[in-house]
């Protein structure tokens, strides 16, 4: 009956542990405390009460020195590899648990580090995207309150001032727009709509731009397709590759926009006769702030990655395919899901 006492007791407290460990790290995610400063005086009072209820006098001995060398090693991060032992009592089992929780705690050390040094990349980016636009506005505001300029010249400096405002505005959507999907705060509404209309709708979006620039854009609008897709952010990932397109097609060129049926997917294809891509540059061109040519002063480097992550997230992928100082073609392929051909 003592011994069955004596196993009962060591189940609860093993039960205990686990709890007890298991709450420590969850309340630690939710602290900005040190991973050890936090954890540590935590396990080091439950193994106490462990080396109290131990029953045998030297395995408590040994037990307690070698849980306090093992939490030293965790607080200098200097912990080597779990120790393999064929034994199956409650210590070897807490070693188990112990090991584990530093491995979550190390794992997610690592994602925090990984997490600044991605913020610290996105806020350089933010502070380079905006130090020009706010630069010309400084100069723009000097010149309008210092130097005597006539009324044409105040109107031209005030256009400009607009445009500049523009810039910063549009770059603050964008940012509230990839920040959104980034964190998965955007819920798609997918419908049975024309995928056409959807094509048509992003081309108004982009139709003046074009005109200034003398391209010419056609679009076969002969077979239509209704599919389940949301209309709102697709023509939003449509917009950001059109207007994509008509940055970078020099004057007089021309934006084609074919739509055709594969056997899983309804597939887009922009393609235009602009400066092109180089080969080695693809991969990049989906990266937030990336921007591939320093010639073009347009855009702010995140419209194509808003655009993969719209398509992404319904199921659907980007194929590029270009050759530098002639042309690019953006493939974007949406799942049919049974779509219905209303042209027949």
């Amino acid at each position: 009956m003592k011994n069955k006492n004596k196993r009962i007791i060591k189940f609860i407290i093993f039960i205990e542990i686990i709890v007890y460990i298991a709450v420590t790290a969850i309340l630690f995610f939710n602290s900005k405390q040190s991973v050890f400063s936090y954890l540590i005086p935590q396990i080091s009072l439950i193994l106490i009460f462990i080396t109290i209820f131990a029953s045998d006098r030297k395995s408590k001995v040994i037990f307690f020195k070698d849980i306090l060398v093992l939490l030293d090693n965790m607080a200098d991060n200097e912990i080597s590899e779990e120790r393999n032992t064929n034994e199956n009592n409650y210590f070897s089992k807490i070693y188990h648990r112990i090991y584990k929780v530093y491995d979550i705690l190390q794992a997610n050390r690592e994602t925090i580090t990984e997490d600044k040094t991605n913020l610290q990349t996105y806020i350089s980016d933010i502070s380079h995207q905006i130090k020009t636009p706010v630069t010309n506005l400084k100069l723009l505001n000097t010149a309008l309150m210092e130097y005597t300029i006539t009324g044409e010249e105040q109107k031209k400096y005030l256009v400009i001032q607009n445009n500049q405002i523009e810039k910063i505005d549009f770059l603050i959507k964008s940012l509230t727009i990839a920040s959104r999907l980034e964190n998965k705060l955007i819920n798609l509404s997918p419908q049975k709509a024309s995928i056409n209309q959807t094509i048509i709708a992003a081309l108004e979006e982009i139709v003046i731009a074009a005109e200034k620039k003398e391209i010419e854009i056609t679009f076969n609008n002969s077979n239509e397709y209704l599919i389940t897709h949301d209309p709102k952010w697709t023509e939003e990932a449509l917009v950001n590759i059109l207007d994509n397109s008509v940055k970078y097609t020099l004057q007089k060129g021309s934006i084609n926009i074919l739509l055709e049926q594969t056997e899983a997917h309804i597939k887009i294809s922009v393609s235009d006769t602009g400066i092109g891509i180089k080969e080695e540059d693809i991969p990049r061109i989906f990266k937030r702030f990336w921007r591939g040519n320093s010639t073009v002063t347009q855009g702010n480097g995140l419209g194509l990655y808003i655009a993969r992550e719209i398509i992404t997230l319904q199921g659907g992928y980007i194929v590029v395919d270009s050759t530098p100082d002639t042309k690019t073609c953006f493939s974007i392929y949406l799942p049919t899901k049974n779509y219905i051909d209303l042209s027949t």
